[in-house]
């Protein structure tokens, strides 16, 4: 696996896990950032817990800066 580039492994993970995610994450980094608060981004998303809205914010964040 090693042998493959670093770049076509990231793009190989990120289209398998792009069947496996339930929201999106950029979608969600963008309404945090336009200042929505978490409660607002859950009811209009239907999303139960913070822990997600956190978690999908923080990934798109660390995916940003490494990009």
């Amino acid at each position: 696996m090693m042998d493959i580039p670093k770049e076509t492994r990231i793009k190989k993970a990120m289209h398998a896990t792009s069947f496996r995610k339930k929201h999106d994450h950029k979608v969600i980094y963008d309404m945090n950032e336009a200042g929505m608060s978490y409660k607002n981004i859950m009811k209009k998303l239907g999303i139960s817990s913070k822990g997600t809205i956190s978690f999908a914010v923080n990934q798109e964040r660390r995916r940003r800066e490494s990009a």
